[in-house]
């Protein structure tokens, strides 16, 4: 990776201009289904970078007006976590309902995967959610590069062998490809 702390050199890509957290707001009417259905009240985004979308708001569906995620997802806390941020290095020490984790994994060795989705599901109580980028990087949409490329297969199996040590939270996993026909990227999604 080019990434500097002063940005990605290769991309000519201030810091500020990286890592803004807005990788979340594709999945807010999802993660809002999640947190109906388990009755979630506390959630963690877990490498959730500068968290713009936290600050900003988001909608639902495009054109309504922005909220407070806690508004729409209908939840009382949302903490934040990146280890890699210093606003919000600090780790959590609390157990959550849901955790949301998005565009996170891909960018971490996949020798490392294992543990980081263990430390994962042992800060949730009722469900993980992800999203994972699956493909290799698009330099036209100016993408940082991946150090996980993988199918979402094996991203399932790695979910599943982290989910035996808590075999009451499940997980859903937004898995992006590429359409071998079109070079369009299109979520799949897994669960268990």
């Amino acid at each position: 990776m080019n990434c500097t702390p002063g940005g990605d050199l290769r991309l000519g890509k201030m810091a500020e201009q990286m890592f803004s957290g807005a990788a979340l707001t594709p999945h807010v009417a999802t993660i809002a289904a999640l947190c109906r259905r388990t009755g979630a009240q506390r959630i963690l985004d877990y490498g959730c970078g500068k968290a713009l979308v936290h600050h900003d708001g988001a909608a639902l569906e495009e054109g309504e007006p922005l909220q407070p995620l806690t508004a729409l997802w209908r939840v009382s806390t949302i903490d934040l976590y990146d280890p890699a941020y210093p606003p919000y290095a600090r780790r959590p020490e609390a157990l959550y309902d849901g955790v949301v984790c998005t565009e996170v994994l891909e960018y971490c060795p996949s020798e490392a995967v294992p543990v980081i989705l263990l430390e994962l599901f042992g800060f949730a109580t009722h469900f993980v959610f992800l999203s994972i980028v699956c493909t290799d990087v698009d330099p036209e949409r100016g993408e940082v590069e991946r150090a996980t490329v993988r199918a979402p297969d094996w991203w399932r199996q790695q979910l599943l062998t982290a989910q035996r040590a808590r075999p009451q939270v499940f997980f859903v996993a937004a898995c992006s490809v590429t359409h071998p026909d079109n070079n369009e990227r299109h979520d799949v999604y897994i669960e268990g």
